[in-house]
């Protein structure tokens, strides 16, 4: 099952959820393949169905990638959505034991 990807948005979504990562993210670069040998990025764009934010946005991430830089790069963008998460709940723990201590000590 393919996807025509038509924003960023839905990109980042389909990657959230874990569908088939590899294959739009290799759809991507195929794309900016195709506007650096030179097909006109508004042909591009209407072959594939996207817009041209979503492709200056794909150029800003992906440009000058291969496949497998691109996994690298969606590998750690998943590690750091980790480590942000834990983050945050280390800082929910701390705030609470603060709580907890200013009534125990009232």
């Amino acid at each position: 099952m393919d996807f025509c990807i038509r924003s960023v948005s839905q990109l980042e979504l389909l990657c959230t959820i874990g569908l088939k990562v590899r294959s739009l993210q290799e759809q991507i670069i195929g794309f900016l393949r195709q506007a650096e040998a030179g097909m006109p990025i508004k042909e591009t764009r209407r072959k594939h169905g996207f817009s041209d934010a979503s492709f200056y946005k794909w150029r800003s991430t992906y440009g000058g990638m291969d496949t497998s830089a691109a996994k690298r790069l969606r590998e750690l963008e998943l590690e750091n959505g980790k480590l942000k998460r834990r983050l945050a709940e280390v800082h929910l723990d701390i705030h609470a034991a603060e709580l907890d201590q200013l009534a125990f000590d009232n």
